[in-house]
C-alpha cells in the first residue's frame, strides 16, 4: 500500500463513540471511535451534523476554510484554539500562536453561535 491508497482529503466516516453536536471539532478515542474534542484537544476535523452515540458520523478534515461553533468571544484575525464540547475560543492571547492554535478568526464569534475559521491544519 502507497500514500496515494490513502484518502487525505476526506471526508471520512468514523462510529461515533458519544452524541457529538452539529459543527464540532472532533477526535479520535482510544477505541478509534469520533467523539467531541476537549480544550487544548487536537482535533482530526469537524462533524457538520448532530450525530447519535454509535451512530455513523461523517468527518470533513479540519483544514482550510470552515464554520464551527464558537464557544467564546472573539474578533477578525484572533488566533483561535479548541474549547470545551468541540467549540473554538480566542487564544489565550489573541495575537499569539501556541502550540494549542488552530486558526483564525475570518468573522467574529460569540458563544453558541457560528464562527468563520480558516484551520491552519
Amino acid at each position: 500500500m502507497t500514500m496515494y491508497d490513502y484518502n487525505f482529503s476526506g471526508p471520512w466516516t468514523f462510529v461515533a463513540g458519544a452524541a457529538i453536536a452539529a459543527n464540532k471539532l472532533v477526535k479520535l478515542d482510544t477505541a478509534g471511535k469520533v467523539i467531541e474534542c476537549a480544550a487544548n484537544d487536537w482535533p482530526i476535523g469537524i462533524c457538520f451534523e448532530a450525530v447519535a452515540s454509535g451512530a455513523q458520523a461523517t468527518v470533513f478534515p479540519s483544514h482550510g476554510e470552515a464554520w464551527v461553533m464558537a464557544g467564546g468571544t472573539f474578533a477578525i484575525g484572533d488566533y483561535v484554539k479548541q474549547g470545551a464540547t468541540g467549540q473554538v475560543i480566542v487564544e489565550t492571547s489573541n495575537t499569539t500562536a501556541t502550540v494549542n492554535t488552530v486558526g483564525a478568526a475570518l468573522s467574529a464569534g460569540t458563544s453558541g453561535t457560528l464562527a468563520r475559521i480558516f484551520f491552519y491544519m
